[in-house]
């Protein structure tokens, strides 16, 4: 694969476009289980939670009047300051994977206020917390300095009844980064609903509490 471009439509689908000679590319695409998802040249995928074909967009968008529109007034976040390491926040891009808190439960405590600790464990720890967050919501500072991971392989992975993760250097066009954001590690709304969009703000999980699927 030479490159992959992800082009955002107003008010419609995420084109998924990768520059190569063959017309379908493996190791690319996947689902939540991690197996392969063909992947054409130009590949359609939909974000607005209601097309069924899953995970590809068959046009629905139109008919329920999807908007692509961020709505976010305030991103939300919060910065936990430790002796050598700084972890930084940004609730505002968090599709809840849970990696950190059930990976590294000394540095991350299953609360909503004073759950990050970053005196708790070794700096290569929390460097590894922070590199196994999908949705880059979370990042380190050391001497002032925020640091986002990079990576040199693209992969995409469409979570079941969640985002769609993008991982590796691609090529996109976003009006409004948040803040800290990575622009090699990101996770797209694929529920329509967020209100970050194109990014996930975690409102999926309200609308599985209700058997909602996509």
């Amino acid at each position: 694969m030479k490159s992959m471009n992800i082009k955002f439509s107003t008010n419609g689908p995420v084109k998924i476009k990768i520059d190569g000679e063959k017309e379908i590319y493996e190791n690319v695409l996947f689902d939540t289980n991690g197996n392969s998802i063909n992947a054409k040249k130009t590949t359609v995928l939909c974000v607005c939670g209601k097309s069924k074909k899953q995970p590809f967009c068959d046009g629905i968008h139109k008919a329920v009047e999807f908007s692509s529109k961020n709505e976010l007034e305030d991103e939300i976040i919060q910065r936990y300051n430790g002796k050598e390491i700084n972890i930084i926040f940004n609730r505002s891009i968090c599709s809840g994977a849970g990696n950190c808190v059930r990976n590294f439960p000394k540095i991350y405590k299953n609360a909503s206020e004073n759950w990050i600790f970053p005196d708790n464990d070794s700096i290569a720890q929390v460097k590894n917390s922070i590199k196994s967050c999908p949705s880059g919501a979370l990042s380190y500072e050391l001497n002032s300095d925020v640091t986002c991971e990079t990576y040199k392989d693209v992969k995409l992975e469409i979570i079941k009844n969640g985002p769609i993760n993008v991982k590796g250097n691609v090529e996109t066009q976003i009006d409004k980064w948040s803040t800290n954001a990575n622009k090699q590690k990101f996770s797209i709304c694929r529920c329509g609903a967020s209100q970050n969009k194109p990014f996930c703000d975690y409102t999926h999980a309200s609308l599985k509490a209700n058997n909602y699927t996509f």
